[in-house]
C-alpha cells in the first residue's frame, strides 16, 4: 500500500474517532441528566417552608379541608404515610398546566398549620 493512502486512512480514522467520541459524550451526558432529573431538581430547589406535617390521626381533617378549598384535588390526591424532603407534606396533588395530559404539572402540598417564620 502506498504511504499516502495509509496517511489518509489514519487521518480519516482520527477524525471519525474524535467526532464519534464527542457524539457519545453528548449522548451519555444527556442520559445522565435524564436519569438523575428528580435528584437534580431536588438539589436545585430551595428548602421547603411548609409547616411540619400533621399526625396520621389528623389526616382525615386535612383531606376534608383540602377538598373543600381546592376542588381540583378531587381528581387525584396522595396521602403520604412517610414524609421526607421529597414529600414534605402529608397530602399532595398535581394540577396540569393545560388540557394536554402530557403537560407539565405543578405539585401542591397541604398542611393544617400556617408556615412558620424563621429568622
Amino acid at each position: 500500500m502506498p504511504t499516502d493512502l495509509i496517511k489518509m486512512y489514519k487521518e480519516i480514522h482520527g477524525w471519525v474517532g474524535i467526532i464519534s467520541g464527542l457524539a457519545l459524550f453528548i449522548a451519555f451526558f444527556a442520559g445522565a441528566l435524564t436519569m438523575f432529573e428528580d435528584h437534580i431538581q431536588r438539589w436545585a430547589s430551595p428548602p421547603t417552608t411548609l409547616a411540619a406535617p400533621p399526625s396520621l390521626e389528623q389526616t382525615p381533617e386535612l383531606v376534608a379541608k383540602v377538598l373543600a378549598v381546592h376542588p381540583e384535588a378531587k381528581k387525584g390526591y396522595e396521602v403520604h404515610l412517610v414524609t421526607d424532603t421529597a414529600r414534605p407534606a402529608r397530602v399532595s396533588w398535581d394540577v396540569r398546566q393545560g388540557k394536554d395530559e402530557h403537560a407539565p404539572a405543578i405539585t401542591h402540598y397541604a398542611s393544617l398549620r400556617a408556615r412558620s417564620k424563621s429568622c
